[in-house]
């Protein structure tokens, strides 16, 4: 990369948080950069992303109307504003570009010295999408991402987060590490936001420090980390913070003194946090409704008046309700509003207890937060104090019958509880400066420096120390995974050929998606939340069934059968990590090892043309586990093997196993996990149907062997498969079935597979 490159790819991720904001924001007094600042970052990433999606949404290249909009702006700004650029104004302007600017170099360079500049996380699925923006000047068809993912379209229906990062890219030399870039630079926006709000709420209060300490406690808090120490992570997420505190920042405002501009605004944060992130959208539309109230209570006659005008209040409130029908439908929210408001969330089981809430978000953090929420209230700061309630009562939605991820809800709180841990040490320092001098004054404003400095860098800390470059995180992209995805590039050209990656272990190699194939996903011990969303529609409990088929293909990785279901969703490539799931793979014969990758193994079938008599063993009802590997202890997974006196995994040139003598070798099937709504459908607590349990010895089953059931009944082990009673086979407290062969003789017995499934039905 040369000086040129560097500098383009560097500054361009930058320069939207700029352009073309700086030519319209008001220029204000200095105190108040803060608010110029936020303004400057909403009006250029609001338009950058409206022309993108609008300039897409007609055919257009996607930068060509994105440009054009912004040489426009600087334009007309440079013909009619000359004199909006005065002395003071420069400076303002100034220093906003020059904080801005040292906050993005200090989390830069992290990205580029430990990740090279490539992004992480999430923001493969967002990359993936503008490829297909910028290759096919459209908005891109997300109906394919059944196919494409094995994910359901309605996940994916962000049209202008996708549409903004293709313009990223096209406007960069290096279009994946300005993607990186960019996320830190948002991440830096919402943070830059977060502290205009605190100095829109306490705008009596002169001080630059309160302001100032919340960014920081943003900035450093360990959760909120996670956007900038692995540049990428949960990109949409990060994006739709910033449209969502932006429109925050600017009904807190409208709240005050209406003002057309900053309705505008508003309206052009709405529009954009709408097709960028669905799960910022709803928590925006709980946040709103204190600003909203006060808005109307605060403007009944404005609202009124322009409501009346017959010339644009009534064709704005129509278009206004055709819009929000229209978006409803074409994104079929409508369908997921009965599954979001239930009485029987299926998010409950990941619901944090309150005791738990310090040590997630940090303990000085967030028991500062509330003494500033505290103090806030005492202070009646009552439309702050509602919208962080609320913010902070949607970490608890399924308690509430809001059935959303609450630890993901309980992260937005990030912004608004800095703004309260920033108050309460504000509040603390000018009550010890109006109390106290000389001596005791220094003193006591040191500790609380020293008390601000360690939370920081501790947290700080915390997060950057276990990065390293070769370490993967959170779907580190690295060079190695470049060359693996221009391995299936090259190799498949034009033709499908699917990719099935191991995205349990770190997820190292799920930035296979750039290899434009199909890429499917293992995620083990995640499976629960998907089988519990299969009865919404078909097209979901479609998609949980190929899923139990992707774990099967690790779980009988050595075993014929593994190729058959290879065959059977067309998947030409696997990887396996090395350690795991790498294990099975390499032991069978009909794959080949094809390239290799830091710890990813990437095979490859020999032949295709394989079938197998034992289709039971390949239902989805059916949990089964190819002993022999590093993953065969792992109670997560849907079968493992939990004996004591348990043998390294070995092979003998045909099969993988491990020996025991123990004389009690306990089975666990993790029904609950995997496939408790195949199983129980009455919700007995128990199978259906008799289950037959199928095991496969290296040589002939040893004499003298009994299996115990969970209700203490005895079979005879005289025979591969053994049909039991679903009386004798309840669940535990954790949807486990767990089936002990008893070993009395504590004989060396080798175990080759283990099976366990609904017995066979007419």
């Amino acid at each position: 990369m040369n000086y040129l490159v560097a500098i383009l790819t560097t500054i361009v991720p930058l320069l939207v948080l700029f352009i073309p904001g700086i030519f319209i924001a008001r220029f204000v007094k200095p105190q108040n950069i803060f608010q110029y600042g936020a303004h400057i970052i909403l009006w250029s990433i609001g338009i950058i992303t409206l022309t993108s999606l609008t300039s897409t949404f007609i055919g257009l290249p996607v930068a060509t109307a994105t440009t054009a909009t912004i040489l426009l702006i600087i334009a007309l700004t440079i013909a009619y504003r000359k004199r909006a650029y005065s002395k003071t104004n420069i400076w303002t302007l100034a220093s906003v570009l020059f904080l801005l600017t040292a906050i993005y170099t200090t989390f830069s360079v992290p990205a580029l010295l430990l990740h090279d500049g490539l992004p992480t996380g999430d923001s493969q699925k967002a990359i993936i999408w503008a490829q297909k923006v910028m290759t096919e000047n459209s908005i891109p068809d997300y109906s394919i991402s059944t196919a494409l993912l094995n994910r359901d379209p309605v996940d994916f229906y962000t049209p202008a987060l996708h549409t903004s990062i293709a313009f990223i890219m096209q406007a960069s030399a290096t279009p994946l590490m300005s993607v990186s870039l960019f996320a830190i630079a948002i991440a830096i926006a919402v943070a830059w936001i977060g502290a205009a709000i605190a100095k829109e709420v306490f705008e009596k209060n002169k001080s630059i420090l309160f302001p100032l300490l919340t960014a920081l406690f943003i900035l450093t808090n360990f959760r909120f980390l996670r956007y900038l120490r692995e540049p990428g992570y949960h990109l949409q997420n990060a994006v739709g913070e910033l449209f969502l505190f932006g429109l925050i920042f600017m009904g807190i405002r409208l709240t005050k003194e209406w003002n057309w501009k900053d309705a505008i605004l508003a309206i052009i944060c709405t529009i954009s946090l709408i097709f960028t992130h669905q799960f910022s959208t709803f928590i925006a539309i709980f946040a709103l409704i204190p600003i909203a109230i006060a808005i109307i209570l605060n403007h009944k006659k404005t609202i009124t008046d322009f409501l009346k005008n017959k010339t644009w209040g009534t064709p704005a409130l129509i278009a206004l309700i055709i819009s929000i029908t229209t978006i409803f439908i074409t994104f079929d929210l409508h369908k997921k509003i009965p599954h979001l408001f239930t009485t029987t969330p299926h998010l409950s089981n990941l619901l944090p207890s309150l005791a738990s809430y310090p040590h997630t978000m940090g303990i000085v953090w967030f028991l500062a937060g509330i003494a500033g929420l505290i103090l806030i209230t005492i202070q009646k700061r009552w439309l702050f104090f509602s919208i962080t309630l609320i913010i902070l009562a949607l970490s608890q939605g399924p308690l509430l019958f809001i059935d959303i991820p609450p630890i993901r809800a309980l992260f937005y709180s990030i912004v608004p509880l800095s703004i309260c841990v920033a108050w309460f040490f504000t509040s603390l320092i000018q009550f010890i400066q109006k109390k106290y001098k000389g001596t005791a004054k220094i003193a006591l404003i040191s500790t609380i420096a020293i008390v601000i400095a360690i939370t920081t860098i501790s947290s700080t800390n915390k997060a950057y120390a276990s990065l390293s470059h070769s370490a993967s995180n959170n779907s580190t992209l690295t060079p190695e995974l470049l060359m693996l995805a221009d391995t299936i590039y090259n190799t498949s050209q034009n033709k499908k050929e699917a990719v099935l990656t191991d995205d349990y272990n770190k997820r190292s190699s799920s930035w296979l998606t750039l290899s434009n194939q199909p890429m499917f996903t293992r995620i083990a011990a995640n499976l629960e939340r998907q089988m519990n969303e299969a009865d919404q529609n078909k097209k979901r409990y479609d998609m949980y069934l190929n899923q139990l088929d992707y774990e099967k293909i690790f779980s009988l990785a050595s075993k014929p059968e593994a190729i058959q279901l290879m065959k059977k969703h067309e998947i030409k490539w696997v990887t396996g990590i090395q350690k795991t799931s790498a294990d099975g793979f390499t032991h069978n014969p009909l794959l080949k090892e094809t390239a290799m990758a830091s710890n990813t193994t990437l095979f490859s079938p020999i032949q295709d043309n394989v079938t197998t008599q034992n289709t039971w063993l390949l239902r989805p009802t059916t949990l089964a586990n190819d002993i022999g590997d590093r993953e065969d202890t792992f109670e997560h997974l849907p079968a493992s093997i939990r004996s004591a006196r348990l043998s390294e995994p070995l092979f003998n040139k045909k099969d993988t196993y491990r020996e025991t003598n123990a004389p009690l070798i306990p089975l666990a099937f993790n029904v609950g996990d995997y496939v408790e709504i195949l199983w129980d459908k009455e919700n007995t607590g128990r199978p259906d149907t008799s289950v037959d349990f199928y095991i496969q010895f290296t040589n002939k089953i040893p004499k003298n062997l009994t299996i115990s059931t969970p209700s203490g009944n005895t079979y005879t082990l005289e025979k591969n498969t053994i049909n039991i009673s679903a009386n004798d086979l309840p669940f535990d407290d954790k949807g486990f079935i767990t089936i002990t062969i008893n070993n009395p003789q504590e004989q060396t017995i080798a175990i080759d597979l283990i099976a366990l499934g609904l017995a066979n039905t007419p």
